[in-house]
């Protein structure tokens, strides 16, 4: 099975979700709930931010400046 891997080194991403509490960092905004962060990081220290969850079921994207990657 071949993993994604980080830009910088070539090493492997591995997934991550954290609580930070801040939903303002979603597109749906400051009080909305997204408080738990999905980035993919890299033992080199990179981190590749993914979107934002409130639960199992409600995923949103990051805003525009939280953004490493353009919008397909």
């Amino acid at each position: 099975m071949k993993k994604l891997q980080c830009v910088d080194c070539g090493g492997d991403l591995e997934v991550e979700v954290a609580f930070d509490g801040c939903d303002w960092d979603s597109i749906k905004g400051e009080g909305s709930g997204y408080v738990y962060v999905i980035e993919l990081y890299c033992e080199c220290g990179r981190l590749y931010p993914i979107g934002r969850i409130k639960n199992e079921l409600a995923f949103c994207e990051n805003i525009e400046r939280r953004r490493p990657y353009g919008k397909t």
